[in-house]
């Protein structure tokens, strides 16, 4: 097994936050109560667990409710609160 060297120092300040300001690469943080997005690429089934994550997580941040569901083309989403 290999063995870890490390040490204690004072000298060293806390590096900044990540900042994620940009949002939602699929613009969650933008979206008005009645629209909508829809992804017509990639794997349904992948892209419906991952757009349904993350409408969780932007829901949750921004007090906000969103409705994920397969469509013909692929997978919606719509802000509803």
């Amino acid at each position: 097994m290999k063995e870890v060297t490390m040490q204690i120092r004072d000298d060293v300040p806390v590096p900044p936050a990540k900042s994620y300001s940009k949002g939602s690469k699929y613009g969650f943080h933008s979206m008005e109560v009645g629209q909508s997005i829809e992804v017509t690429s990639g794997d349904p089934n992948l892209v419906y667990r991952q757009l349904s994550t993350v409408s969780a997580y932007w829901g949750r941040k921004l007090g906000w409710k969103f409705s994920v569901r397969r469509t013909n083309n692929g997978v919606g989403v719509w802000r509803v609160e």
